[in-house]
Order: C-alpha cells, then sequence, then structure tokens
C-alpha cells in the first residue's frame, strides 16, 4: 500500500525560529524522510515467524524544523509493530497524537505521530525520529520462489517550519521480504556389510534419509552395481519409504552377469513423502572368500533419478556409496549368530521368528551341545517359544536313532537362556561323522507388543555367554558373534482389516496389518471389520472401502466392492457369503481370496490386506482297507487320509458305511476325534463282514462331519467311496 501524500496544516498552531546545530549525514541527497535500512530481508533456514527486526525512521537536511506529522503502514497479515523508541530533534515538545494500531484495518497497521516544537528552537540538519520493532507474523509458503512482502510504508508526512511553511521533502519507504527458502535434498546410500564365512547371506538396505515434503518426491531409480566374484544378488524387496505414504508402484532387476541390480519405485497416490527410511533392501549372499585375506566389493549406486509428483527431475543432494567386506578370519573361527541379522515388523501383536545359527563348525571339533544367552527388550518384544533347530538332528546316533535333540529353555528378565545339542546315545558308532558345517541349532518366536505411531524403535539381539562344548565336556572356543537387531515401524494412520471376532476368534481372524486370516467353506458367511485409529485413536464416519477377489482362474473370476462408515470405535464392517455357482464351483471359488481395504485419513491412504483360503476344511483324500478281498465274518479295518487347511483345531467325526453288492447296508463305524491344520488319517475298525452279505463287490463310503446329523452336524466335504470285494466261499 503507498498512500497518497497531502500537506496538513492543523497541526501547525505555533512555530519559533530555530537554531541552527551540527547535524548527521542523509542517507539520501536532498530534503528527504526516509526508513533504514531501506531493504530488510529475510530468509525461512534462518528465521521463523515470532521473530523480530528493528527499522529506523530518519530525516534529513531540513531548515528550520518546527514540526512534524507522519503515519507509518505495514501489511498486518506479515507485520506487527510491537516496539516503538520515539527521539525528538528538540528539547522541548508537545505530542498531539501517538496512536499505534495493528488492527488499524482488516489488511493494515497504522502508527500516526503529530509533535510541535515548543521550546523556540527550529532544527536544522538530519537526525533519527522513531526506532521501530516488528513482529513477523507468518512463515511464508512452502515452494521455490515464495515469499511474504509488506511496504513499511511512511505517508502523509507534514513537516513544517518555524512560520507554519510546510517544508518540501522527499519520502524513502521500506520494504520488507521474507522468503522461503527450499530445504537441503536428500542423501541415498548404500549400506556397508562385513562376512566372516562363504555362504552368508544379509539384506543391504538402501536408504533415502532428509526428505522435505516441500519437495514432493514420488520416484526413486537407482541401479547398485557389485562385485560377481565375492557377491551373488538374490532378491530384492521393496523398502517402507514410499509405501508409507500411499500405494506404490515397485520393479527391479538383477544382472547378476553384470554385477547390477536396478530398482524403480513411484508413489502413485497419497503423499507427499517426508523424513527417511528404506528404499529397497537387496538381499546377496557372499559366495567367495579367502581365510585370512580381507576382500572387499564397492556397493556403487549410479544413475540415479528422483521426480515429483509431475515428474519433474529434481535430483537429490548426495549419494553414500556402500562397502561389502568379505572377512573369513585365520583360522576360521567358529561362530554364532542371529539370523536374520535384522527383523522389522509393522505392527504391535505381529509374531516373527529368528534362528540362532552356528557356523565354521568341524567335525575334529566333536561338538556336542551348544548353550547362549540372548538378550531383548521386554517393554518392545514377548518371548513366545524357543525350539531345537534342525541342525543336531542329522548328526544323534541314539538307536533307534531318536526324531529330538534336548533343548533346555530359562527364561528370565529381558534374556533367555537355552541349552541344545544331541541326546546322549551310548558309544558312538562306527563311522560317526560329529557335526560339522552350519545350521540352526534354535528357533525362537517373539511377539511384538509395542511400538510408537509416527515412529520407528527397536532393540538389539544380543548374543552373549556362549558355550560350545564337545562330547569330552570341553569348551570349543567361539570367536565371532553376529548380534541381531529388532525394529517396529508404525504409521500414525492406521487401517487393520480382519475377520470380525464373531466368526473367528483371535489369533484365527487376521487381526494386525498384513495378517490372514483362518480359511472359510463355501457359502459361509465371512464378516469382516477394518479398525481405523489416528495415533491409535479411534476415527470415527471416515468412509472405508473394501475390495475383494475370489481367487483367479480360467471361468469366472469373483470380485466384489462395499464401501462402510467407521462407528465410534472406529470399526467399520461388511459381510457377505462365498459364492457357489451352479457349474465348476470348486474351481471357481477354492484358494485364496483376497481383502484390500483403504480410508484416506488427512488426504493420505493407508491400507491393509488380508488373505483367506476357501475350500473343504476337512477333506477326505484317500480310503485304505485292510484286505482287497474278504471272506464272509472277517474282521475289517479302514483308514481314513484327510487333510485339514484350519488353523483352528476342528472337531470331526469320521463315518465309514459298508454296503454289499447287491446294495444292502451291512453297518458303519464311526470314530470322533479333534483335528489341528494338516494331513493325517484315522482307524476305524471292529467291524464283521456278516453272513448274509452278498458276495461281490463292496463299498465303503467315508465321511467327515463335524458332529453326528442329529446332533447338529454337518459334512465338511463331500462322500468319498472305495471298493473291495466279498468272496463267496
Amino acid at each position: 500500500m503507498r498512500k497518497q501524500r497531502f500537506l496538513t496544516i492543523s497541526i501547525i498552531a505555533m512555530l519559533f525560529v530555530g537554531i541552527a546545530a551540527v547535524l548527521p549525514i542523509s542517507a539520501y541527497p536532498g530534503t528527504n524522510v526516509y526508513i533504514t535500512p531501506a531493504l530488510v530481508e529475510r530468509y525461512s533456514d534462518t528465521t521463523s515467524s515470532g521473530d523480530t527486526f528493528v527499522v529506523d525512521l530518519k530525516f534529513g537536511n531540513f531548515t528550520n524544523l518546527a514540526g512534524i506529522e507522519y503515519k507509518v503502514y505495514w501489511n498486518n497479515s506479515v507485520l506487527n509493530l510491537i516496539g516503538i523508541q520515539d527521539t525528538m530533534p528538540w528539547t522541548s515538545v508537545y505530542v498531539g497524537t501517538n496512536v499505534t494500531d495493528n488492527n488499524w484495518s482488516l489488511d493494515y497497521g497504522r502508527s500516526w505521530f503529530v509533535a510541535i516544537d515548543t521550546g523556540g528552537a527550529p532544527y536544522t540538519g538530519s537526525a533519527q525520529l522513531r526506532r521501530m520493532t516488528f513482529e513477523i507474523m507468518d512463515d511464508p509458503p512452502a515452494g521455490y520462489g515464495n515469499y511474504l512482502y509488506s511496504l513499511i510504508d511512511v505517508a502523509e508526512t507534514v513537516f513544517g517550519d518555524n512560520l507554519a511553511v510546510p517544508i518540501t521533502h522527499a519520502v524513502h519507504d521500506g520494504d520488507f521480504y521474507f522468503y522461503y527458502v527450499m530445504p537441503a535434498k536428500w542423501t541415498i546410500t548404500a549400506g556397508s556389510f562385513t562376512a566372516t564365512f562363504e555362504g552368508q547371506t544379509f539384506n543391504l538396505p538402501v536408504t533415502i534419509s532428509g526428505v522435505d515434503a516441500v519437495w514432493d518426491l514420488a520416484y526413486v531409480y537407482f541401479e547398485l552395481t557389485y562385485n560377481t566374484t565375492l557377491l551373488d544378488a538374490l532378491s530384492i524387496t521393496e523398502g517402507t519409504f514410499f509405501s508409507s505414504f500411499g500405494t506404490t508402484t515397485f520393479t527391479s532387476n538383477i544382472n547378476d552377469a553384470g554385477g547390477i541390480v536396478d530398482v524403480t519405485i513411484q508413489l502413485t497416490s497419497g503423499g507427499p513423502t517426508s523424513g527417511s527410511g528404506t528404499l529397497a533392501e537387496i538381499q546377496f549372499n557372499g559366495t567367495y572368500g579367502e581365510v585370512g585375506n580381507i576382500l572387499t566389493s564397492p556397493l556403487h549406486l549410479q544413475n540415479v533419478v528422483c521426480r515429483d509428483s509431475v515428474s519433474t527431475d529434481i535430483g537429490y543432494q548426495a549419494l553414500v556409496d556402500g562397502l561389502y567386506t568379505m572377512a573369513i578370519p585365520s583360522p576360521a573361527l567358529k561362530a554364532i549368530g542371529v539370523e536374520p541379522l535384522v527383523t522389522t515388523v509393522y505392527d504391535e501383536g505381529i509374531l516373527f521368528i529368528i534362528d540362532i545359527f552356528v557356523y565354521n563348525v568341524s567335525s575334529v571339533d566333536k561338538l556336542f551341545g551348544v548353550q547362549f544367552d540372548l538378550d531383548f527388550d521386554e517393554t518392545l518384544i514377548e518371548l513366545i517359544s524357543v525350539e531345537a533347530g534342525p541342525y543336531f538332528y542329522d548328526f544323534n546316533w541314539t538307536t533307534p536313532k531318536s526324531t529330538s535333540v534336548y533343548c533346555f529353555v530359562y527364561p528370565g528378565t529381558g534374556t533367555v537362556t537355552v541349552a541344545t545339542g544331541l541326546l546322549g546315545g551310548g558309544a558312538e558308532p562306527a563311522g560317526y561323522i560329529y557335526p560339522n558345517g552350519d545350521g540352526s541349532i534354535a528357533t525362537i518366536t517373539f511377539k511384538a507388543i509395542y511400538g510408537i505411531p509416527g515412529s520407528t524403535i527397536g532393540c538389539a539381539l544380543d548374543l552373549h555367554d556362549i558355550i560350545f562344548g564337545d562330547v569330552y565336556a570341553a569348551t570349543i572356543p567361539v570367536g565371532i558373534i553376529h548380534d541381531g537387531e529388532y525394529y517396529i515401524t508404525l504409521d500414525k494412520r492406521y487401517i487393520d482389516v480382519y475377520v470380525c471376532p464373531d466368526i473367528y476368534p483371535a489369533p484365527y481372524n487376521g487381526e494386525y496389518r498384513f495378517h490372514d486370516a483362518d480359511a472359510f467353506p463355501p457359502q459361509a458367511e465371512v464378516c469382516l471389520c477394518a479398525l481405523v485409529t489416528y495415533n491409535r485413536w479411534p476415527v470415527q464416519n471416515k468412509l472405508v472401502e473394501f475390495e475383494i477377489h475370489g481367487p483367479p482362474n480360467p471361468i469366472e473370476n469373483i470380485t466384489l466392492y462395499r464401501v462402510a462408515y467407521t462407528d465410534e470405535d472406529g470399526i467399520a464392517s461388511i459381510c457377505f457369503r462365498v459364492e457357489w455357482p451352479c457349474d465348476d464351483p470348486e474351481t471357481i471359488v477354492f484358494g485364496t481370496w483376497t481383502v484390500y481395504a483403504a480410508v484416506e485419513l488427512d488426504e493420505i491412504k493407508v491400507y491393509d490386506i488380508l488373505h483367506f483360503e476357501v475350500g473343504w476344511l476337512v477333506e477326505i483324500t484317500k480310503v485304505t482297507f485292510n484286505e482287497a478281498e474278504y471272506e464272509h465274518g472277517w474282521h475289517m479295518t479302514v483308514w481314513v487320509e484327510y487333510e485339514s487347511i484350519s488353523e483352528q483345531l476342528r472337531p470331526v467325526l469320521f463315518t465309514v458305511t459298508i454296503y454289499d453288492d447287491a446294495g444292502y447296508g451291512l453297518g458303519s463305524m464311526t470314530f470322533q476325534t479333534v483335528v489341528p491344520k494338516g494331513t493325517d488319517e484315522v482307524e476305524l475298525t471292529c467291524f464283521w463282514i456278516p453272513k448274509w452279505a452278498r458276495a461281490g463287490i463292496g463299498t465303503g463310503y467315508a465321511n467327515a462331519f463335524t458332529d453326528y446329523p442329529s446332533e447338529c452336524g454337518i459334512p465338511y466335504c463331500p462322500e468319498v467311496a472305495e471298493t473291495f470285494i466279498i468272496l463267496a466261499l
């Protein structure tokens, strides 16, 4: 704003002849009133709203100045005047007006000042009138070239002499600019790793750090080169950086012959991205090493391209290469370590498994058992179980050969002690070869119990107090210990789709992100719940989208779309029944069903995916008789093989009903039990072929029910029939 300047004589009531003085030099030639410094510039990387700055109002080269009036205006959305220090050029002054209002109008603040000399000594020269302290009221909007501006407008000035005559003068306003400074760009870093034995696998993260949302980063392509003599690239998986902000596409390629991998990640919806995280993890295998020699391979990032959401190439700040080192100690020392070295989960309640591996074991060591302590943060993870790994099983010499090894577990506070090894079986057999090579001696299951929304936290999985014992109870030196790391990364914005608990209880209903639910039979009602929270607080009245796909097949691909509101607990729910078409129903319906549930929170889309199988929960796969042919009066035994696809224990009534050649029912056998997931068989017996049975081809009909039909039982699967012969003897 620049106001029209005009002369006012109402303030000049009486002016007196002044006395000239020795004066400071004006910043401008001629007679003038001005703001100094004339230009104030601030930048968002060093300044923010609430900071202040000072300007002075001065005049220069006046003669016989005896009265002044001025007004100062500023943009009140940008600045507020919070401090004033006035200095008058006369020894005796009458101040007629001194009013400051930061909200003088909707858009502007104003300060109005009027004063006259009352001492009869007009002023000649230059001097300072006022020091003004302004507070910055807002930050410039983020984005390249953005800024805030306010004119510090000196307007409506009247400077008069001792004869009440206005003194002609120039006015020089001040300018304030507050520029947005684009933040530094990001750094992309390839991880480093040191292997200590051939065949060691590891996950190498490629990370990004220091991303500011203003850059709108939505696409990264990189190549990473490596020495193919030392390394094989096995697989590439997407990291969590982009996917935590929305939906992504991820492609990768391994050219192991050329020693190069390339990765493309693009955010297709959601964002903007910010912060730090993992772009991708590349699993390598250390294929070659030399005892006593240190071999290295640069892990070089090249041809990196970064783009924003409108495909503009925006570059990056720095690339940091990684380094792979193969350092097999000389001689090769016994080692123990956690596999995988790094475990990351993305929700509380998730079960995860680590293995404790031994390495570089020779048969001449005569290893008989291993004991170790593993420390962990019990506020973050809970110990669920410890089982012996497969390593020692292959070396048991018990007679008959045992299918187990000893494994003693001693839980403590934030630690677990495990002792495992061979079972004593008397003297070692001739030609026995003691444990050798590498392998898992223990499998440990943990549960993630705590995380912080919007953060990544974790703990070390610290191995210590290691004992390798030989067959004589002597200690075998251990030279290398590889500890593990555990991390939990939680989003503030959260959705979890699962089967409603009144259908399947936890843990069979797929609670927690990316967990799968138990199987359903055909025509079952499936009720889905989707929990939506922000920082664990339920979000009500949000529309949740459900997309349900049946298994891919060449006949008919089932797809369902639904939308539901969340309730006061943040839960949206829908129900549907599993189809059972007239033609080829098993081909269309049986297999893996996929549920995609998503919600938009604060213009960022979050999602969860749930899978469940559809099929016969318990299915009879084979019926076998103890004889192919029976004489009258002979005893019959029937074995019924079955498969259960249900994670839950299922009560099953197995029945076998026997018919003769003429279709007479000879009787039935039943066996009631509870079956776990997997394949097994049951034996039904104590049936005799009666004398009156017709000779010829007999048939056994096998069924599996939830209970006796008279007790409301229903069949699990179709009936299976098998034939046999009743002899005419």
